[in-house]
């Protein structure tokens, strides 16, 4: 096999123990700090460093980070110092990991999750085990369009791999391969438009540019771990399939326990029972864009902007029906008065609006709100799947 696109990986595995430590750290963290929802002017005036907005008697004193509307708080200014608690005890296991943004972005994920459910929550240790699980190129990526960037090493290595199986070539070259292009013309996409320090609201053209990409980055990488499956079944000597057996193919699936045992060693070679809670939110995310509701970014307003749209929103109706209640104006009067109001109305609402980075499928049956910065995880995790298996492949393949 040539060289690696990236030569650059560092193995890295930490103990039960370890990780144990580091999610009671996280958990003590949490304790510390709260998720709030910035106003247009807040944002605007949040210090570039991240530090105190607003007077300290307020109730956004203690702000430490901000992150699009939202503002990170800590009232009694243990913020670094428990982050860098953390970060030292993970450098104790691994020197080379520099992860204070990506800690940082796993704590805003909890904190947005405590937001939207209203109750306490917690890191579980099997979550933590999944975030280091992630191989070092991914883990420390502080953005999305760095951790695409890695997505080439995986479509230069699958390019790479001699398979038997003229089947699992297909799947591999036309399925894999394919999806991993298109999957980062998807972050290429939202990296245009998306990053943490955005406020402004999204246009029209933006919003559609946006929801589309990030329904076919979740699609593309369900299919991609389905395309993976198929790889294992046609290259595997024992397991027995024919693409014209529609029954058989049903019940091929990365994570289908019923068919995973049946590829020796596969199960532990990818951690698939650790990684099987992240696969289910992928599944979350990706049958609505096929079936229901899809993925889209809702305006979320605090109780300022609630007010503020609110009454917007009357003074809009009540000049509706003055101006179409006058009788004594022409046609083309009464259009061009709805026109202006429209603008005036979409003028003011911008102003108010800002853009959280957060998306779901329904405000009445999604569990969480998510934020477009999880996105480096599910890359992350991507990554590894594709990368263990390619090295599976080539120890079956010799």
């Amino acid at each position: 096999m040539g060289k690696r696109f990236f030569d650059t990986k560092i193995a890295f595995k930490f103990p039960a123990a370890d990780i144990a430590e580091v999610c009671n750290l996280l958990n003590e963290f949490l304790k510390h700090i709260s998720i709030v929802t910035l106003s247009r002017i807040e944002a605007e005036e949040a210090d570039p460093k991240n530090r105190f907005i607003g007077p300290r008697n307020s109730r956004y004193c203690g702000i430490v980070k901000v992150i699009n509307r939202w503002g990170i708080r800590d009232v009694k200014g243990k913020y670094y110092e428990l982050l860098n608690g953390v970060v030292g005890r993970i450098s104790t296991c691994c020197p080379m990991l520099i992860i204070y943004k990506p800690i940082e972005l796993l704590l805003f994920s909890k904190l947005l999750d405590q937001w939207w459910r209203g109750v306490k929550a917690e890191f579980t240790q099997e979550e933590i085990e999944v975030f280091f699980l992630q191989p070092h190129e991914m883990i420390v990526s502080t953005s999305l369009l760095e951790s695409g960037v890695h997505l080439y090493d995986l479509i230069v290595r699958s390019q790479e791999l001699s398979l038997k199986s003229k089947d699992s070539k297909e799947f591999l070259d036309q399925g894999v391969a394919r999806r991993l292009f298109m999957l980062k013309e998807n972050v290429n996409s939202i990296s245009k438009i998306y990053c943490e320090s955005r406020i402004e609201p999204l246009s029209d053209n933006e919003k559609a540019i946006l929801s589309l990409n990030i329904n076919f980055f979740y699609a593309n990488i369900y299919a991609i771990l389905d395309c993976l499956a198929f790889v294992f079944a046609f290259e595997d000597n024992g397991y027995e399939i024919d693409r014209g057996d529609k029954k058989a193919m049903k019940k091929v699936g990365l994570f289908k326990k019923d068919f995973f045992i049946k590829i020796n060693g596969l199960s532990e070679k990818l951690n698939l029972t650790k990684i099987k809670p992240w696969y289910v939110e992928i599944e979350n995310l990706r049958h609505p864009v096929a079936h229901r509701i899809p993925l889209y970014f809702p305006e979320i307003y605090n109780d300022t902007d609630y007010c503020k749209i609110k009454d917007e929103q009357e003074k809009y109706s009540k000049n509706i029906k003055a101006t179409l209640g006058n009788m004594t104006s022409t046609t083309n009067d009464i259009s061009a008065q709805l026109g202006k109001l429209r603008e005036e109305r979409q003028k003011t609402e911008s102003y108010i609006n800002v853009f959280s980075g957060c998306f779901l499928h329904s405000f009445e049956e999604s569990e969480k709100l998510y934020h477009l910065s999880r996105l480096t995880l599910d890359l992350g995790i991507l990554y590894y799947l594709l990368d263990k298996s390619f090295e599976y492949l080539c120890e079956i393949c010799g």
